[in-house]
């Protein structure tokens, strides 16, 4: 935290203090955007490291539209759960 407060004093000392504002907000907007960045870096990198560990431990009597709904957005994955739970619950259920 001392290195952040030193390098923020520093370059809003060049600034003058008659673009104190300015300098204020290009610090923070610097601060923004690289805080942004480094969560979709770490977050890509996540997804790539999720992705292919999916695909190495999914066991091979999984169906293929399972597997494949695996990598799906979440929308459609929950519907074909639905679907296959609705699909279940019929097949299981004893005529009256």
């Amino acid at each position: 935290m001392t290195r952040f407060a030193f390098s923020r004093t520093r370059y809003l000392g060049q600034a003058g203090r008659a673009k104190a504002g300015i300098g204020s907000a290009i610090n923070d907007s610097t601060r923004l955007v690289g805080g942004t960045l480094g969560v979709a870096v770490i977050g890509s990198v996540y997804a790539s490291v999720y992705a292919s560990r999916l695909t190495a431990a999914m066991p091979a009597a999984v169906p293929s539209s399972a597997a494949a709904a695996a990598f799906l957005p979440a929308q459609p994955t929950t519907q074909a759960a639905h679907q296959a739970g609705q699909r279940a619950a019929s097949a299981a259920s004893v005529p009256d």
